[in-house]
């Protein structure tokens, strides 16, 4: 097989992987420009490449610095999430 078949039959694993995923990760992301979410598309594409090479789907919960720092919306916040990111 070429190298660009190879690359291309990886490519539609990963695909195929993420598309048939059933567990699911709920991802938090802080910061001062949620509602601009282009701000933080590295962030967001190593996420998804992650959450591919894993097979699992990600959900991702925008969350506003602000409200991050209110105690109580932060702990509402924690209960719905797996994990934290604060780029």
């Amino acid at each position: 097989m070429t190298q660009k078949l190879c690359q291309m039959e990886n490519r539609n694993n990963r695909v195929a992987r993420l598309i048939s995923a059933e567990k699911k990760v709920v991802i938090g992301m802080v910061g001062k420009y949620a509602a601009i979410q282009d701000s933080y598309i590295s962030v967001v594409e190593s996420l998804k490449h992650a959450c591919a090479a894993h097979g699992v789907k990600l959900i991702l919960e925008w969350i506003h610095a602000e409200d991050f720092e209110d105690e109580y919306k932060h702990l509402a916040v924690k209960d719905k999430i797996d994990g934290l990111i604060i780029p």
